[in-house]
């Protein structure tokens, strides 16, 4: 069970005195990934040895699609909850330093969840 967020804000989800959580399944599971993929490494001054690395690994000049691919898929394999990558869609274009990746996980549940960018990104 994870403290719940508002999906348009991020923000702790908290009204009339009472804070949310979530459930234990592809509602806590998805909410980590969304996490884990927008957390710049570094970024956490708590513990700067996490976080995805974006800038070092994935959107820097030069980078090759296996690297990039590396990076993310570690994020996502070390997320509580996630037992495998099911599905991997993934595209870069170094000239502009734009990934792309859509890409589908097995929980520990059995389910399965569905992952793009732009759900990671908007929500």
């Amino acid at each position: 069970m994870d403290l719940k967020l508002d999906p348009q804000t991020g923000d702790l989800l908290f009204s009339n005195k009472t804070l949310y959580v979530t459930d234990e399944g592809e509602e806590s599971i998805a909410q980590r990934l969304k996490i884990r993929l927008r957390f710049f490494y570094r970024e956490w001054v708590l513990d700067r040895s996490q976080g995805t690395k974006w800038f070092e690994r994935v959107i820097r000049k030069g980078v090759t699609l296996y690297v990039a691919d590396q990076e993310v898929r570690r994020v996502v394999l070390a997320t509580s909850g996630v037992k495998s990558i099911e599905s991997w869609r993934s595209t870069i274009d170094t000239s502009i330093r734009k990934y792309d990746v859509v890409f589908s996980v097995l929980t520990t549940q059995g389910q399965t969840l569905e992952f793009g960018f732009k759900d990671i990104l908007n929500n």
